[in-house]
């Protein structure tokens, strides 16, 4: 979809990735010019989810590229919600959640535009959150430092009544969690699902997305 405000959204274009089951894309936009899809594709019984990669000229229509899966999981074979960004000029880094029952924030580096990459294992996370963590979403900002926004359970609980966190981070590994609940579930929303954070062109503020468990309508919020 397009907008010219990134609040009023035109109708939905297909991209030409139609795999049974696809879900949770990131799409980034290569130095080449060329555009990278990272996307899902669950089974039931028992759930796991591989991720797969797809490439576009124009950012609307992709193909996948290649057959197979480009990045599986050793917890439960699952790994879902990829969040891409450029760590330096040439690497790419991937945060992903890895396992379904247990499930952890992990990320993955590339150097040859998605095709093939390398696991970095489990972030660090200091501070006090809710013990699993799912949904990555990561800008990297003008003093070169990072921020994670992820939704955890409160401390002690299972994996419902999940709540928007925050961490910063100085090389993108290691996080340090920042005080105080973004947004918590309330009334008919069970839990917040799924942040995603765009800069506001011309401005130093951000746009941050997500939407909602029971399933509803997409939300966003204004940055200070």
């Amino acid at each position: 979809m397009t907008s010219p405000d990134g609040l009023n959204w035109s109708i939905p274009v297909m991209t030409g990735v139609n795999d049974q089951h696809s879900t949770n894309p990131a799409v980034i936009g290569l130095h080449d010019g060329t555009f990278l899809m990272i996307y899902g594709i669950q089974t039931s019984s028992p759930l796991t989810e591989r991720l797969y990669r797809a490439i576009s000229n124009n950012g609307i229509n992709f193909i996948k590229q290649p057959a197979e899966a480009v990045l599986t999981g050793e917890v439960d074979n699952f790994v879902s919600v990829p969040d891409i960004i450029y760590s330096n000029s040439t690497t790419l880094r991937m945060y992903f959640v890895n396992g379904n029952t247990n499930s952890r924030i992990h990320t993955a580096t590339s150097t040859d535009n998605g095709l093939t990459w390398i696991k970095e294992g489990q972030i660090t996370l200091t501070g006090t959150y809710g013990g699993q963590t799912n949904d990555p979403d990561v800008i990297l900002l003008a003093d070169s430092s990072y921020r994670l926004f992820f939704v955890t359970p409160p401390s002690g609980t299972p994996l419902d009544s999940l709540r928007l966190r925050s961490a910063a981070s100085t090389d993108g590994r290691n996080f340090t969690v920042e005080s105080g609940d973004i947004i918590d579930p309330s009334g008919s929303v069970s839990s917040i699902l799924d942040p995603d954070a765009v800069p506001v062109a011309g401005t130093s503020k951000y746009l941050l997305y997500y939407g909602t468990e029971p399933a509803g309508s997409l939300h966003a919020i204004l940055s200070p």
